[in-house]
C-alpha cells in the first residue's frame, strides 16, 4: 500500500535520513564567531544542524569571511540531505575528484541526484570558489528534488540594475532565489552574481532556505490506480474541479424471495464470490423462524435458488436461529484449507462470534467449530453487534478487518446493557473498526469519524473493498426515529479510521409501507457486470407478489467519486507524484487535457482525450524515461467534463 511520504527538507528523494545535530544547543565551539556578529545565529543554527563543522582540526575555527568551494558547498547539501558516505564510494566520475577524500562522497551523491554538473572538461573543480550565482544553481537543482520550484516572484529580480549579468545558464535559479527571498541584494540595488560567497553568507542563505522553503508532499504512486474518493492525490490549493459523490441507477428486478421459509422476509444479503468464480448471496430468510440461505449466479444478473439436498437452498440446521451472519472466503495465504469459508455472528450483548462452515464449500453453517471473538458490551465498550457485521481478509494490511456495531448516547460511548434497555429511543448506533492478525484475537473496537462530522443513527455499515484499488466502500443505512424511516448512504475511506461520507441517500425507501426498520438494506458486496458497470443490490417488499424482490442498481466503473463540472471549465493539480510505467490511463467522461511537469515547471508531457471511456490510454515512448521515480505533478484540465480514476502502466 502506497503511503504519501513526507520529504522533509533534510531529506533527498527516497532517502528517510534526517540530519543529526553534532554539537550541543547553544554552545559555540568557534572561538572567531562572535555573539554579536551578523551572522551568528545562522553559523549557531548550520553547526547545530550538522551542515557546517570547523575548518581546522579541533574544530574552534569556522572562517566566516573565507570564500565557500564549490566542493565545501556541496557537502553542506549532502550532509542536509542526510546522505550516507557508504553508500557513494567508488569513481566520483570527475578527474580532478579521486575517490577516498571527504569531498568524495558527497560530490559523487550530487552528480548522481543532479545537483551539480561538471565543467565540461571532465573535471568538477572541486577547489573552484563559489560565486553566488554557482551557488544559487546548486541550491536551485537541489531544491527542485525535493519541491516546487517554479512558483516565486519573478518581479523582485527585475528590480536588479545588473540583472543582465547574469550568465543565462543560472537566469532561472537566481530568479527564484531572488523571488522567494532567499537572495538579497547587495547594496545599489545589485544581486552581483560573480561576487564570491563566504562560508557564513552561505550558512545565513541555508538556514532560510531550511526555514523558507516547505517541503513537498509526495505521493508514491508507481502503477498503482488512484482515485478522487478524497484530496489524497489532490493540490487542493491548485484545484477548483468539484468532488462529487457517484449515483446509483436502479434498473431490473432479479429475483423473488417467495420460498415459504422468506414469507415474512430476506435480509442482509451479502456477496461472497467462490473458488470457481461463481458468486453467492448469502442473506437471512424468515418465516416462523430465522434460517440463512444463499442464491448464486455466474454473470451477477440471472440468480439461482440451488438445492442443498433437501429442496431448500438454507444453510443452517434446524435449531439454528441466527438474528444475522456475514460470509466471507478467507484468501489469508497462511488459512487452512478446510477453515477457508467462515462467517460472523453477533447476539445482542452478549458477543461477537466467528464460526467456520461445515463443510468446504460453504453449504453448511453452525454446529461446527466455533469461537467467540467479542465480548458482552461492557468488556467491548459499547459493542452489541446486533446487525450485519462485516470481515475481511486485507491483503495489503495483511491483516483481518472487520467494522461492527455499537452503541452511544452523545459522547458515551461505554453504554451498559442496563443503560441500553432503559432509554432505548435516546440510543444512537454507530459503526466501529477492528483489526486482527489472526482473526481470533482482535483489537477493541473503536468508532469510527466521518467527514460530515453529524452524529446519525447507522443501522447497518454494509462496508466492502473494492478490486481495482486500495479503499473501502460502505452503502450503511441511515436510521431515523421520527418519522421512522431509513435510507442508503455512502462513504468511502484509504484507512478505515476516517470515512468520506454523502448524507444524502444514494438510495431513497423503494416501499412507503416498508420504510421503517425492514427496508433500505443494501447487500454488501458487487459485481462487476460490464467493462463499465459496477451492480449493486437491494432487495424490496413487492405489494402485487407479496414478497421481497432484489433488484440490481447500476454505478460507472470507479464511479464512487469524481472531479469535474458539468456545468464549466474546471482544474484538478495533483500533488507531486513518483511513477514508474510507459504510458498513462484515464477513466473520464468529456474532453480532458492531461499535462504533466516537472518541479520546475517545464511541461514535459502533454495529451487531450476525448470522448467517455473508462480506459483512454497514452504511451509515453521514451519521453519520460528519466522522469521515472522522480517528482513530477500532473495538472487535469477538464473541459465540461469529469475524471474518475488514473494510472501508469
Amino acid at each position: 500500500m502506497k503511503r504519501i511520504l513526507a520529504m522533509m527538507l533534510c531529506v533527498l528523494t527516497l532517502i528517510p535520513t534526517l540530519c543529526i545535530p553534532t554539537g550541543a544547543v547553544g554552545e559555540n565551539p568557534f572561538i572567531d564567531v562572535k555573539e554579536k556578529a551578523w551572522y551568528f545565529d545562522a553559523v549557531m543554527y548550520s553547526y547545530e544542524s550538522g551542515i557546517f563543522k570547523g575548518t581546522n582540526a579541533d574544530g574552534t575555527l569556522f572562517s566566516p569571511d573565507r570564500t565557500m568551494t564549490r566542493a565545501e558547498f556541496t557537502t553542506t547539501l549532502f550532509r542536509i540531505a542526510g546522505a550516507r558516505e557508504e553508500d557513494y564510494q567508488g569513481a566520483v566520475g570527475f578527474d580532478d575528484v579521486p575517490e577516498g577524500q571527504w569531498m568524495s562522497a558527497p560530490i559523487k551523491w550530487a552528480a548522481e541526484n543532479s545537483v551539480v554538473s561538471g565543467n565540461g572538461k571532465g573535471g568538477f573543480n572541486p577547489n573552484g570558489k563559489l560565486n553566488r550565482e554557482q551557488l544559487a544553481v546548486i541550491l536551485y537543482n537541489y531544491a527542485a528534488t525535493l519541491h516546487n520550484v517554479s512558483e516565486f516572484d519573478e518581479t523582485v529580480f527585475e528590480s536588479f540594475v545588473d540583472k543582465d549579468s547574469v550568465s543565462s545558464w543560472a537566469v532561472p535559479a537566481v530568479k527564484w532565489m531572488t523571488g522567494i527571498g532567499l537572495l538579497t541584494g547587495t547594496g545599489n540595488s545589485n544581486v552581483s552574481p560573480k561576487m564570491t560567497a563566504t562560508r557564513a553568507q552561505a550558512a545565513q542563505i541555508l538556514k532560510r532556505y531550511n526555514e523558507s522553503c516547505a517541503p513537498a508532499e509526495v505521493v508514491d504512486i508507481s502503477t498503482d490506480r488512484q482515485f478522487f474518493i478524497d484530496d489524497y492525490i489532490v493540490d487542493t490549493d491548485k484545484t477548483d474541479a468539484l468532488n462529487d459523490f457517484g449515483t446509483l441507477t436502479k434498473k431490473e428486478a432479479l429475483f423473488d424471495f417467495d420460498a415459504s421459509w422468506e414469507s415474512v422476509d430476506a435480509v442482509y444479503q451479502n456477496i461472497v464470490q467462490a473458488p470457481d468464480g461463481t458468486y453467492r448471496m448469502y442473506y437471512k430468510a424468515t418465516a416462523r423462524h430465522r434460517q440463512i440461505c444463499y442464491i448464486e449466479s455466474k454473470d451477477g444478473i440471472n440468480w439461482t435458488r440451488p438445492d442443498l439436498g433437501d429442496g431448500t437452498n438454507v444453510v443452517t440446521p434446524e435449531g439454528y436461529w441466527p438474528d444475522n451472519l456475514f460470509v466471507f472466503y478467507d484468501t489469508n495465504p497462511n488459512c487452512p484449507e478446510n477453515e477457508r469459508w467462515k462467517g460472523i455472528y453477533g447476539e445482542w450483548a452478549n458477543g461477537l462470534y466467528l464460526i467456520y462452515a461445515t463443510d468446504d464449500e460453504g453449504n453448511g453453517f453452525f454446529g461446527g467449530k466455533e469461537i467467540k471473538i467479542m465480548n458482552n458490551p461492557t468488556q467491548t465498550r459499547g459493542c452489541y453487534f446486533d446487525s450485519l457485521n462485516t470481515m475481511y481478509w486485507d491483503e495489503a494490511r495483511g491483516k483481518y478487518v472487520a467494522f461492527v456495531r455499537g452503541f452511544h448516547y452523545k459522547d458515551n460511548y461505554n453504554l451498559t446493557k442496563e443503560e441500553v434497555e432503559t432509554f432505548p429511543d435516546k440510543i444512537t448506533r454507530d459503526v466501529r473498526y477492528m483489526e486482527s492478525d489472526d482473526c481470533i484475537n482482535w483489537t477493541l473496537p473503536k468508532v469510527i469519524e466521518y467527514s460530515d462530522g453529524t452524529d446519525i443513527q447507522m443501522y447497518t455499515n454494509g462496508v466492502a473493498p473494492y478490486h481495482r484499488g486500495d479503499f473501502y466502500f460502505g452503502l450503511p443505512t441511515k436510521f431515523v426515529y421520527e418519522p421512522m424511516s431509513t435510507a442508503t448512504l455512502l462513504m468511502l475511506s484509504r484507512n478505515l479510521k476516517y470515512w468520506e461520507r454523502n448524507t444524502t441517500p444514494i438510495i431513497n425507501p423503494p416501499n412507503v409501507e416498508h420504510a421503517a426498520h425492514g427496508d433500505c438494506f443494501a447487500c454488501v458486496g458487487y459485481i462487476q457486470t460490464a467493462d463499465d458497470e459496477l451492480s449493486f443490490y437491494m432487495r424490496e417488499w413487492d405489494n402485487s407478489k407479496d414478497c421481497m424482490v432484489l433488484y440490481r442498481y447500476v454505478m460507472r466503473l470507479d464511479g464512487f467519486r469524481s472531479r469535474g463540472a458539468t456545468f464549466r471549465d474546471s482544474t484538478v493539480v495533483t500533488k507531486y507524484v513518483t511513477f514508474e510505467g510507459n504510458s498513462f490511463e484515464l477513466n473520464h467522461n468529456g474532453d480532458v487535457k492531461v499535462i504533466i511537469k516537472d518541479t520546475r515547471g517545464n511541461v514535459i508531457f502533454e495529451n487531450a482525450f476525448t470522448g467517455d471511456n473508462i480506459a483512454s490510454t497514452v504511451d509515453f515512448g521514451d519521453t519520460l524515461d528519466g522522469y521515472k521515480g522522480k517528482l513530477v505533478n500532473i495538472t487535469f484540465e477538464l473541459d465540461n467534463s469529469r475524471i474518475y480514476s488514473f494510472k501508469f502502466n
